[in-house]
């Protein structure tokens, strides 16, 4: 039963990230959303990421923007409601540093917040599960990310998360 359902959950993410290949945000200029320049991002560039409150086995985020845009398809997710095609976007870039010795993957989350703490924006992407997108370190080396979020435009502070556990191979 429990092989089952592994089987099921790979097969689940493999449909999802499918699906992702195929959705994006387009580089189109998209209206802006208010207030997008008073957005923090946790952690800033030039400190390490943090999960829990505690450093992250030696990975710094060295660059991060946050932008506005449209998405240019439907974004499905199981647990909120679906982002239409031309609806605002926002969409994360940035660079992550390894000072590991070791090639690593890791995967990374982020969440929106607005002023009373709610979480009020959530990752778009899928993969290799909803919500999260996976990145490889090599040793000593940087590798960039892109981060689509859903647009709020309440938001005030975005968290950007990896995954507690590090991988030798591709997450499943």
């Amino acid at each position: 039963m429990r092989k089952m359902l592994k089987n099921f959950l790979l097969l689940l993410a493999l449909i999802t990230m499918l699906a992702s290949s195929l959705m994006g945000c387009t580089q189109k200029a998209a209206k802006p959303l208010t207030g997008i320049t008073s957005i923090t991002m946790q952690p800033e560039a030039g400190q390490y990421l943090v999960y829990d409150n505690e450093e992250s086995a030696g990975f710094i985020l060295n660059s991060v923007t946050i932008k506005s845009d449209v998405c240019d398809r439907d974004y499905i997710d199981l647990h909120h409601d679906i982002v239409r095609k031309g609806e605002p976007c926002l969409v994360i870039t940035g660079q992550v540093e390894s000072q590991l010795d070791q090639d690593k993957y890791m995967t990374l989350n982020a969440i929106g917040y607005d002023t009373s703490g709610e979480e009020v924006s959530y990752v778009l992407d899928a993969g290799p599960i909803p919500r999260v997108i996976s990145i490889f370190i090599p040793a000593k080396g940087i590798d960039e990310f892109v981060l689509h979020l859903k647009a709020a435009p309440d938001i005030i502070k975005i968290e950007l998360m990896p995954s507690a556990e590090l991988y030798d191979e591709p997450p499943p």
